[in-house]
């Protein structure tokens, strides 16, 4: 038997607040560097069990909404990667 790695992964409701430049930053990240929201990204804000963590969109963040005195709101789930992990164990196989 070898020892086999499963992640597993939690789902996190998130908010952003952002004043108007910040925003434009966000969009372009979310729209080029990560693909319309589909690549993988570290962050450091906390996971479910804490921590910092490995993310992605689950579908693309919320249209942005304007509350005055406050900014700009964008509303996503994110996937997060290592939430904790479980050892498994594989029976079989000759290996190689």
């Amino acid at each position: 038997m070898r020892p086999m790695q499963r992640d597993r992964h939690a789902f996190q409701d998130v908010d952003f607040v952002y004043t108007h430049d910040e925003l434009a930053v966000f969009t372009e990240w979310v729209e080029t560097s990560l693909v319309k929201a589909g690549a993988w990204f570290t962050s450091t804000w906390a996971q479910p069990q804490g921590g910092a963590g490995v993310r992605r969109f689950v579908g693309e963040p919320s249209y942005p909404v304007y509350y005055p005195s406050v900014g700009w709101n964008v509303r996503a789930m994110v996937e997060v990667r290592g939430a904790g992990a479980i050892d498994v164990f594989s029976a079989g196989g000759s290996g190689g």
